[in-house]
């Protein structure tokens, strides 16, 4: 087995020339051979990677014995020829069925094509929530019942709870603690169990200064396709997700759902992307929900979860009074200092209640949009470290403002 044998594209990857040195254990044999499990985060790519830093030494080995033949005379090249020899037939003996070797390596159940790469890879672990169905229990019951409730589950953690007309969820980081819950409640209420796979959402960013030649989605998107050629691969090779969620002629700017790869791939480009005879700034896109009707975050004025959703009067964004926005005398009148956050003047915290009058409802300086938003981020592929700098941020400036 020589070099030659090796698909191109896996042997002139950057990691293998620095691979053996920095990443693998020195004894390899027994792990190659199917006698050894490999050690933890060792992939059949890293064993590929090893195998094909062999076959280069090998072929080094065979240019300086040429070398040392030629430089040293005939008797030094004779033992240096010996030593090499025997080296090279070790490694040949360990690396004569290297497919083989590497499938017993893994598991002996994943099987791989002609490149080595995986046919049927095994499934990432998704991460998972085990919720518990109070049936019949919906928004007004639980209100009366969550009492009683909090009490029985006491000494179980709980990780949330939703309600809507009929039902109220609880949610359970472990099986086990939805188990011991249902034994808890089941003589008190009808109950079921699910286990849900909870996936991240893909990426959404937006796209601005579209050309105005441009006057539909699908224009984008071929766009994108034709001016990207590493996009275009990813989508059309890979099947990874890049989707136009609209485009809106007036302001000229274009909403885009992409997979995390791709976000990637764009972030490199630092944050640019080619739409016909432009280049475009690429920012991160979470859309934040809010409800008209009580200010609160996360719903929208006809879902259950409003508390004003039947009353006639909703909260206003400007000054927390019960009037429409476009309604408020306040705001008409100027009056900035009257201005108040409904939900800061609502809140459990004396903090927010005492800095309620420094903003409004819809303000992106309130404490509420602050962990709306981190939450939004923490549900989206890839936002971890944008996540962790915006919350940073957000912090200072909160803590500045209290102690002013």
């Amino acid at each position: 087995m020589t070099l030659k044998a090796i698909p191109l594209k896996l042997w002139t990857r950057k990691e293998l020339d620095t691979f053996m040195k920095d990443n693998l254990p020195v004894d390899m044999d027994p792990i190659l051979q199917g006698k050894k499990a490999p050690p933890a985060g060792i992939t059949k790519d890293i064993l590929w990677n090893f195998a094909i830093n062999i076959l280069r030494m090998v072929d080094k080995q065979q240019e300086d014995l040429v070398k040392t033949k030629s430089e040293e005379g005939a008797v030094v090249g004779q033992d240096r020829s010996e030593q090499v020899l025997k080296e090279l037939e070790a490694m040949r003996e360990c690396f004569a069925n290297i497919p083989d070797m590497i499938q017993k390596a893994i598991n002996g159940k994943e099987k791989t094509d002609d490149t080595g790469k995986l046919l049927n890879p095994s499934p990432k672990k998704t991460p998972q929530k085990h919720t518990l169905k109070l049936e019949k229990v919906g928004l007004e019951k639980w209100k009366v019942v969550k009492a009683k409730v909090r009490k029985t589950l006491q000494s179980i953690p709980v990780d949330g709870t939703s309600s809507n007309e009929e039902d109220t969820n609880l949610v359970f980081k472990d099986k086990s603690q939805r188990d011991k819950a249902e034994e808890l409640l089941k003589s008190e209420f009808d109950t079921s169990t699910a286990t849900l796979t909870t996936k991240k959402l893909n990426p959404k960013v937006t796209i601005s200064d579209i050309a105005g030649e441009i006057t539909t989605a699908e224009e984008v998107y071929s766009e994108i396709l034709r001016k990207n050629e590493e996009i275009k691969e990813q989508v059309e090779c890979h099947q990874e997700e890049l989707k136009v969620i609209f485009l809106h002629k007036e302001d000229r700017y274009a909403v885009v759902q992409m997979s995390k790869k791709i976000r990637e791939i764009v972030r490199k480009r630092n944050d640019r992307i080619n739409i016909d005879f432009q280049i475009h700034i690429v920012k991160d896109r979470f859309h934040i929900v809010q409800c008209f009707k009580c200010q609160r975050y996360g719903h929208k004025s006809d879902s259950v979860m409003c508390p004003r959703r039947d009353s006639g009067d909703p909260v206003c964004t400007y000054c927390a009074g019960n009037h429409r926005f476009k309604d408020c005398q306040v705001k008409k009148d100027r009056k900035v200092d009257s201005r108040c956050c409904a939900n800061c003047k609502s809140s459990r915290s004396k903090i927010d209640q005492l800095n309620a009058t420094t903003h409004t409802a819809n303000s992106f300086q309130c404490p509420f949009f602050i962990m709306e938003k981190e939450r939004l981020m923490n549900r989206t592929a890839g936002a971890e470290m944008l996540k962790n700098e915006y919350s940073r941020k957000a912090r200072d400036f909160l803590e500045r403002r209290r102690t002013h």
